[in-house]
């Protein structure tokens, strides 16, 4: 509950800091993430758990991708209203669905658009 919390109130802080760089709040929010994260791994005794050993390409690549969603939205956020950065943020997994039969060819099947839970 915390982190959706802070998640929700980003695009506010993001609005209040006006005069910093998008580049450089992407980037601390990044280095703070991965120190908290970092510190968690090292008190639980586990740290080891975040070299990686396999898919470093696909890592890279969620990272890249992750760092542009955060560029986007922050841009949103200081051209536009704090509203229509989060609709368009939160709105996101509907323009996936839409186009990824035309982009990725994935077939539209029924247990797709309703999946199980377990």
């Amino acid at each position: 509950m915390g982190s959706a919390t802070l998640f929700g109130t980003i695009s506010i802080f993001v609005s209040l800091v006006n005069r910093m760089h998008i580049g450089s709040i992407i980037f601390y929010r990044l280095l703070f993430g991965t120190t908290a994260i970092a510190i968690f791994f090292a008190c639980c005794g586990k740290l080891g758990e975040l070299c990686l050993k396999e898919n470093k390409r696909h890592i890279f690549l969620l990272g890249i991708l992750q760092a542009g969603t955060m560029l986007s939205y922050f841009i949103s956020v200081t051209y536009t209203t704090v509203a229509i950065a989060v609709l368009l943020l939160y709105t996101a997994p509907i323009y996936v669905t839409l186009l990824s039969p035309l982009l990725l060819k994935e077939p539209v099947t029924k247990a797709a658009a309703y999946p199980r839970s377990y």
